[in-house]
């Protein structure tokens, strides 16, 4: 029982200081976006999840919510980017280099790992 005690603090701990993260990539994301050197709608709609992604962290403090969704959206980046911009090929490699080292580094769980290594591939 112990050990559930620790990984909850553990779960709380971390999604406390990616709450911050998150916050700063949205407001960076933005900035770079308003600048131009992101493209425009792929820059907004990654500014928008991080901003929900900070969100859920927020709101689910004790639960992996905000990882997996962060997972998700970065596994499927070169889907939803090249669909709202078709010239971003480097913004949609960016961002799949950026899933490939969040995998490795926040996901434990190996099946977790290849689910979304998998989902990642598809894409």
């Amino acid at each position: 029982m112990e050990t559930a005690a620790i990984e909850q603090a553990n779960i709380r701990n971390t999604n406390r200081s990616l709450t911050k993260v998150a916050f700063i990539l949205a407001i960076l994301s933005q900035a770079l976006t308003r600048i131009g050197i992101f493209p425009w709608y792929p820059g907004h709609v990654h500014t928008a999840a991080s901003l929900v992604n900070s969100l859920l962290s927020f709101i689910f403090p004790t639960t992996r919510v905000s990882l997996n969704f962060a997972g998700v959206c970065l596994a499927i980046a070169p889907i939803w980017v090249l669909i709202l911009d078709p010239c971003a090929l480097p913004f949609a490699q960016m961002l799949s280099m950026v899933s490939i080292m969040c995998t490795c580094i926040e996901h434990r769980n190996p099946s977790m790992k290849a689910f979304y290594t998998a989902l990642m591939l598809l894409s």
